[in-house]
């Protein structure tokens, strides 16, 4: 009897005794057992998670993840308990990783951006809520990220904007605004001041692309509205400024800049010629003909009004037999500055009007114009300006005359190496070429 009793008693001690079990990866707590699964694994991890037990949780999606190179969802444990850590870049990784494996994981996009706001790449954050919005388009927690990042982003970046603006650095507040309007599209004020910056810089074809984007959300928009018809009448489009004009006031009867501006159209409306279609649209091309740069002379530097102060320009008056202009828009200013010497007419009679204007060639009739009106511009070249330009040697033909006009401030180099002799001319640049013809002559 005693002896079974024995048997007995050793044969429950050693049922109760639990069987060996594998090591686990890391240093798992004394108290827990290994999973034998991934996801039992990856449940461990997320109950030490959520009790705070951050270091045992990683050890246990690691572990999943080790049985299970693919769970996404383990990856996005790790990101989850490494953020809690404030360990923001290992997370980042691990959220990405776990996105590559499920990429319409919204936790995950939600994880993500928050870890990239905390790391300051507020730009990233608004791209990953922007992907997780795709997923669930009225999504409320995303819809509200969102909406509270772009907010803060705007307000940043446009305040100063306004600033940089203020203070005349317009490079520095245009990256301002761009980056304004890129954290919140819907945004139209970033818009009309991106326009007004291109409208200072005389780059009339941007500027209106930007009024008109911000018309096209609001077309009651005051300040767009006065930026557009600036632009117009910049172009030399009074009837079209009008209208924009005309517009504002109706919405805004005494805004004072609006005022302004009809007064000059209607004090200049007894006086001023209509200018021409070819003229107004001389500013969209990407690249001027030479009968362009015909137009854009007599009517951008007031040639009639200057000629009639010139005596001495008058009286070289000589019409040149030209043999391919016959029925072509722009003859009239092809015979006129062809007559006063302004531009050149070929040896073999022909003016080429269709053909491209190249920088180099409208250096050289730039230079022509300042001697026709005796102000050359001649200029001393100097060793700096003999190896600036790498493209304008000695011995060209118009290295005279872009030593001249570069001296002179009138025509950059198209590269701080190059001047880009055989580049074509876009009609906004040569517009503010002409305009500083103008204010020299």
């Amino acid at each position: 009897m005693k002896k079974f009793i024995f048997l007995l008693s050793l044969l429950l001690f050693l049922t109760a005794c639990p069987a060996p079990q594998a090591p686990p990866p890391g240093k798992l707590p004394p108290t827990q057992r290994v999973p034998s699964t991934a996801e039992e694994a990856y449940y461990k991890g997320l109950e030490n998670l959520n009790r705070g037990n951050f270091e045992s949780a990683i050890q246990f999606f690691n572990l999943a993840i080790q049985k299970n190179p693919k769970y996404a969802k383990a990856f996005q444990g790790l990101g989850d308990a490494y953020a809690a850590q404030e360990k923001y870049e290992l997370a980042e990784k691990n959220y990405l990783e776990a996105l590559e494996l499920d990429p319409r994981s919204l936790p995950t996009f939600l994880g993500l951006g928050s870890v990239q706001v905390k790391q300051g790449n507020r730009e990233k954050a608004l791209e990953t809520y922007r992907k997780a919005l795709e997923i669930s388009p009225q999504n409320p927690v995303v819809l509200n990220r969102l909406k509270a990042l772009q907010s803060t982003d705007f307000d940043v970046h446009f305040q100063k904007g306004l600033e940089l603006k203020q203070q005349g650095q317009l490079d520095a507040a245009l990256e301002e605004f761009q980056a304004a309007q890129r954290s919140s599209p819907q945004q139209v004020g970033p818009l009309v001041e991106i326009g007004y910056i291109f409208l200072e810089k005389q780059d009339y074809e941007e500027a209106e692309k930007y009024f008109q984007r911000a018309l096209a959300m609001n077309p009651e928009f005051v300040f767009a509205l006065l930026g557009a018809g600036r632009v117009r009448l910049a172009k030399g489009d009074r009837e079209k400024a009008r209208e924009y004009f005309e517009k504002v006031l109706g919405l805004d009867p005494e805004n004072k800049q609006a005022r302004e501006f009809m007064e000059k159209l209607q004090g200049s409306a007894s006086t001023a010629k209509p200018v021409p279609k070819e003229y107004q649209d001389i500013a969209t091309r990407e690249a001027i003909t030479r009968s362009d740069l015909a137009v854009l002379i007599l009517i951008g530097l007031d040639l009639e009004e200057k000629i009639q102060a010139s005596p001495e320009l008058a009286s070289t008056y000589r019409v040149q037999p030209i043999s391919d202009i016959a029925g072509h828009p722009a003859k009239s200013y092809i015979v006129k500055v062809t007559a006063y010497g302004l531009m050149e007419v070929f040896p073999d009679h022909t003016f080429q009007p269709d053909e491209v204007v190249t920088r180099g060639e409208l250096a050289a009739t730039i230079d022509r114009i300042f001697k026709a009106f005796s102000k050359p511009l001649t200029m001393v070249p100097t060793p700096t300006h003999e190896t600036s330009f790498k493209d304008v040697l000695p011995e060209n033909i118009y290295y005279q005359a872009v030593v001249s006009v570069s001296q002179a401030g009138i025509m950059n180099g198209a590269s701080d190496s190059e001047f880009g002799l055989d580049k074509p001319v876009s009609g906004s640049e040569a517009m503010e070429i002409i305009a500083k013809v103008k204010e020299m002559l």
